[in-house]
């Protein structure tokens, strides 16, 4: 990972959570094993030693700041995080560009994604590395073929972002260009937390 930057996706309001969870209605904070939701994805994500790791954090971001058990991770500000998804991986991507160039991937994580596997990180590497042309490595998951996250983006696209808008990140430009992808499947399902029931299919895992 000494040439891949990862972008750590944290500025959404979880207002499908929040409707649901009243006593804990911020869902990057809220608990599985003892730690924050997003926690859990920094860990991880240190675990895996890239060259920097980019958050960028919106709604909730002061208690967030509070409340994490930061690293040495560089914190960004979405200071539109209405706008969407795509504009927190413009803003990741931006930072990423100043980090050095020798830097040849961004590789986008979510937040409410605590299960970040190493062994799904080191399957997108591999793919990147046999697939010189492909500009996202994308994984797809379960029975459904759904694309998801993490999603490892070259170099080479990451000015494909100015492209983007809402709620959806790359996802509606992979999906219009296929070519662009390279998709690796995940026989598992998308292990993200959109609800309370999301995150108790956890604890109880």
């Amino acid at each position: 990972m000494a040439r891949v930057v990862v972008i750590v996706l944290a500025a959404g309001a979880g207002s499908r959570f929040a409707a649901d969870s009243p006593e804990a209605p911020i869902k990057l904070l809220a608990l599985l094993d003892g730690k924050p939701l997003l926690q859990h994805v920094l860990d991880r994500v240190a675990a895996l030693r890239p060259a920097r790791t980019i958050v960028v954090l919106g709604h909730h971001a002061e208690a967030i700041e509070h409340a994490i058990d930061w690293h040495d991770e560089q914190r960004l500000r979405n200071h539109e995080p209405d706008e969407g998804l795509s504009s927190s991986v413009w803003l990741g991507l931006e930072a990423a560009a100043r980090t050095g160039t020798d830097i040849e991937a961004a590789l986008i994580v979510l937040g409410d994604h605590p299960l970040l596997s190493a062994d799904l990180v080191a399957r997108l590497r591999e793919a990147a590395e046999t697939t010189a042309d492909a500009a996202f490595i994308v994984p797809r998951f379960g029975d459904s073929g759904a694309p998801g996250h993490p999603v490892l983006v070259r170099r080479s696209a990451w000015g494909l972002a100015s492209m983007l808008h809402g709620e959806r990140g790359f996802g509606p430009l992979v999906a219009s260009q296929p070519s662009l992808a390279v998709f690796i499947d995940v026989e598992c399902e998308d292990p993200d937390v959109d609800t309370p029931a999301d995150l108790e299919r956890l604890r109880v895992r």
